[in-house]
């Protein structure tokens, strides 16, 4: 029997035991084993891409804004200190631009709808969203990113994530043969999608489960999302998920010590190999 459960919900069965495979990322993943969860990172296939980032009027790029720096002592919205995009927002602040945005910015925290009427109205300079008003932003006219979590990111050579699959740790190594069995099926999903975009708009056979995702807010979003999973570039597969992407991906845990983690747990106990990757 298949039930829906939206995300929250997901996290709180799997983190309370309901269920053997939870929908998190490494960073969330690497967070609950330092609290003592007995969960590992288990792969990358099916995971979203984060393509979040800061947002500024069109109208004021480059002359008034063109990269982070320039918010400082700005009014600043975001979503709360306690979101996880804010707390990546927060290492990486800090380690690409020495930025403190708890200090160095006038934050203003709200719901994201109302961040986008405020940055409209002129009541905020800047703003940090979830990710469905990050894809309107990035397809509208009225707004231009000056910082992007993806090509901060692809400095690296690597993607960062803001979705993935993390397993509980007696059951990944009960069922192996069945993780990667679990594995294989999203990659086939994902490449399905890949090769096939047009079924995600307008008329497609999904076109239902692409509204309600708000991929089809607009033509130039759904122009996008269709560029997105031709490319891989939303949904990834497990082929990214090599040793060069776990050396990065914990690189960035380790710049939010003190920030969305206070202690760091053993990498090599935090992620997963299936065996036939060894």
């Amino acid at each position: 029997v298949a039930t829906n459960v939206g995300y929250a919900e997901e996290t709180t069965l799997f983190i309370g035991g309901d269920s053997p495979i939870g929908s998190i990322d490494a960073v969330e993943t690497a967070k609950f084993v330092a609290q003592g969860e007995q969960i590992v990172f288990m792969t990358t296939a099916g995971a979203i891409s984060a393509f979040e980032g800061v947002f500024v009027r069109a109208e004021d790029y480059p002359d008034k804004y063109s990269g982070p720096r320039d918010l400082i002592g700005k009014k600043f919205g975001h979503t709360g200190w306690g979101d996880s995009t804010v707390q990546a927002y927060q290492a990486l602040a800090k380690s690409y631009w020495d930025i403190d945005i708890r200090t160095d910015y006038d934050s203003i925290v709200a719901d994201g709808g109302s961040l986008v009427a405020m940055l409209d109205k002129g009541q905020i300079e800047g703003f940090l969203n979830w990710s469905g008003l990050s894809i309107m932003a990035l397809t509208s006219p009225k707004y231009k990113a000056i910082a992007s979590f993806r090509d901060v990111a692809e400095k690296s050579g690597q993607v960062l994530l803001q979705t993935g699959y993390s397993a509980r740790k007696w059951w990944i190594e009960s069922y192996p043969d069945t993780a990667q069995a679990f594995i294989d099926g999203v990659d086939k999903a994902v490449k399905w999608m890949a090769e096939h975009p047009e079924e995600f708009g307008r008329g497609g056979k999904y076109e239902k489960a692409a509204d309600e995702a708000g991929w089809l807010t607009n033509a130039a979003t759904e122009k996008m999302i269709k560029e997105w999973l031709r490319d891989y570039k939303y949904f990834n597969t497990s082929a990214i998920y090599t040793d060069s992407w776990i050396d990065a991906t914990w690189e960035f845990i380790k710049l939010g010590k003190g920030i969305f983690i206070d202690e760091l747990p053993n990498k090599d106990e935090l992620f997963w190999r299936s065996p036939s990757s060894k």
